[in-house]
């Protein structure tokens, strides 16, 4: 199932927006980008945090997993989701236009 059809996308946005606030890249980062992948369990607890595809440079993926990490305890999942967990892969980018 892709994000896109995923019945809850206000729950995914809830997850963006409490992973968004704790995201911090490296000042010295140059344009790049990374893939964290984690679970979410059914009481909103953080499960094997993982970078899925680094992006060459060891702090921006670092700073990366600390947001998911930062961000967490999330919502427990919706009751209408009944699988045990959500697995969320989750892109960080950072462009040279960051003015």
């Amino acid at each position: 199932m892709s994000a896109s059809d995923f019945p809850f996308m206000w729950y995914l946005q809830t997850i963006q927006r409490k992973v968004n606030e704790k995201w911090a890249p490296p000042a010295r980062a140059a344009e790049t980008n990374a893939v964290v992948v984690f679970e979410i369990g059914r009481d909103g607890h953080l499960k094997n945090p993982a970078v899925e595809r680094s992006s060459g440079d060891t702090l921006f993926d670092q700073a990366a997993l600390r947001a998911i990490v930062d961000a967490h305890p999330f919502p427990p999942l919706p009751e209408e989701f009944k699988q045990p967990a959500l697995k969320i892969h989750l892109g960080f980018n950072l462009s040279t236009d960051r003015g």
